[in-house]
């Protein structure tokens, strides 16, 4: 059965859509063609037939950036985009497959766009890929901000500063971005330093990890490989997680997954919230605010997922909703696809289940108890309140979803019609909120916690005396800091007597 989901449509590919207040399509999207239009793209629309992905958001919520692909020649159909909010129309290209890069490098141009751009409070991007010409010195690692690139790292690039004389990067991908704009991103095959040690992960112009030199924790093993995109910074830069393998000779006991380079899962090893030991490590996910998630199996081959070292989710337990159902690998082998948080503590996961319903058995669980929504729900294409539009939810992307504090949901899905047709690539959002405003200066329920609770009340005076000081790496907008020094409105990048100031014009429901 159909569950009355709402849902906004922010970007479709393949589909016609018109724009209303439930509806925001990006920028340029005609509702008259079959295909969404990019605005500065005028020779190609989104093509429905390749996923949209790699969604990412910024560590406070408002910006978001994924890749997608165009109905274009394949040298020139990938696209990664940018915007803030659900508001589609503030859609941007940060860069096309195809797309000059003299600016930085020389008569080039970028040729391929690796998976995983990422950005920060300020807009800035940071992406990867390939540059056209010679594949010697292909590889980059670059930032775009306001229309403008940034060359981080090139391959052949000088690296001695880092390892030492006559070394040069070689493969560079796996790029992150903390709110200061230090960037960070892996370095493998090192050229100039020895084969045992020309791997790592560098940050901040700075080694943060090199194969065959760092230790891990305060053991005698050392890093030996770093799985690719698995390395996460939180957004003061304070916080980072990594997956990859020690040069343990025990192959069975050599991938780890550590927290600021101490062990906090190893495979064939016990872990204090697992039932059995974990014995494969699948994934890695953090939050802005240096939360993370693991994911993998245990012995007997059930998946699990942990949260901050907590068990969060578990095949062939209870998924916590009213239904009864469990978590199930029966469907597929993997049980579950997205682990993702906020900076408030909320969490989602999404997996299968055992629903007797083999149409509908994909389902989004927020904080263990509440559905978010599951596969073949019905999608309000049109903006008009109701599900009468013959669209439906048939796949959910791996990775492909983001969660706000204020518990706005976006994700990238592919949708389908009645008869279970695939008919495009979609960009949705949903407010999971349950209605309660959230509005500025609302940072804290009756008690102080942090949380909106529609109400700017003593809790959340009581919560700025807790944040008083700078924002982290010196960008305004962070939580608290909602006005200037004399009390008028705007982040200044320090929460003090000003934001006090001004809550007290504030006192009273959200709008």
């Amino acid at each position: 059965m159909n569950r009355t989901t709402t849902l906004a449509l922010l970007a479709t590919a393949g589909l016609a859509a018109t724009s209303s207040a439930q509806v925001a399509l990006l920028q340029g999207v005609n509702s008259a063609l079959p295909n969404a239009m990019i605005t500065g793209i005028e020779d190609a629309p989104l093509k429905a037939s390749t996923d949209f992905d790699a969604l990412a958001i910024s560590p406070d919520g408002s910006r978001w950036v994924f890749t997608a692909f165009l109905d274009s020649a394949t040298t020139t159909d990938e696209v990664i985009l940018t915007g803030s909010g659900p508001d589609g129309s503030t859609a941007a290209a940060v860069v096309r497959e195809g797309d000059d890069a003299s600016s930085i490098a020389a008569g080039r141009a970028f040729q391929t766009l690796d998976v995983g751009p990422r950005i920060n409070d300020a807009g800035t991007v940071v992406f990867s890929g390939d540059f056209d010409g010679s594949t010697t010195d292909d590889d980059f690692i670059v930032t775009w901000s306001g229309g403008a690139y940034t060359l981080v790292a090139q391959e052949l690039g000088d690296s001695s500063s880092l390892f030492g004389a006559a070394t040069m990067f070689d493969v560079l991908d796996s790029p992150v971005i903390d709110n200061a704009g230090n960037v960070g991103f892996r370095a493998t095959s090192i050229e100039g330093v020895a084969t045992l040690t020309d791997a790592a992960i560098v940050y901040n112009n700075a080694v943060l990890l090199q194969e065959g030199v760092t230790p891990i924790g305060a053991g005698f093993d050392l890093w030996q490989n770093f799985d690719i995109n698995e390395f996460r910074i939180s957004a003061d830069g304070s916080t980072w997680i990594m997956q990859g393998d020690t040069d343990n000779p025990t192959t069975t006991l050599d991938d780890i997954f550590a927290v600021d380079g101490a062990i906090v899962v190893q495979e064939n090893s016990p872990h204090g919230a697992l039932p059995q030991n974990a014995v494969v490590l699948r994934d890695v996910a953090m939050t802005a605010a240096g939360d993370w998630f693991v994911d993998g199996d245990i012995t007997d081959d059930r998946d699990f997922v942990l949260y901050n070292g907590v068990l969060l989710a578990l095949t062939d337990e209870p998924t916590g909703l009213p239904s009864g159902e469990l978590w199930d690998d029966t469907p597929y082998s993997v049980t579950f696809f997205v682990m993702i948080g906020n900076n408030m503590g909320d969490t989602i996961v999404a997996g299968l289940t055992n629903s007797a319903d083999d149409s509908a058995n994909a389902v989004l669980v927020l904080n263990g108890t509440t559905e978010v929504m599951r596969e073949n729900d019905p999608i309000d294409l049109d903006g008009n309140g109701m599900f009468d539009d013959g669209q439906f939810l048939r796949t959910f992307h791996d990775d492909d979803m983001v969660l706000t504090d204020s518990l706005g949901f976006y994700a990238l899905v592919t949708l389908q019609d009645a008869a279970g047709v695939e008919t495009g690539e979609a960009f949705i959002y949903k407010d999971l909120s349950g209605g309660t405003p959230v509005c500025i200066g609302d940072i804290a329920d009756d008690f102080g916690n942090l949380g909106g609770d529609g109400m700017i009340s003593f809790g959340d005076f009581l919560a700025l005396l807790g944040l008083i000081g700078p924002c982290p790496g010196g960008t305004p907008g962070c939580t608290g800091d909602i006005a200037d020094d004399f009390g008028n409105l705007g982040g200044d990048a320090m929460v003090s007597f000003g934001d006090f100031l001004a809550l007290l014009g504030l006192i009273g429901p959200c709008p």
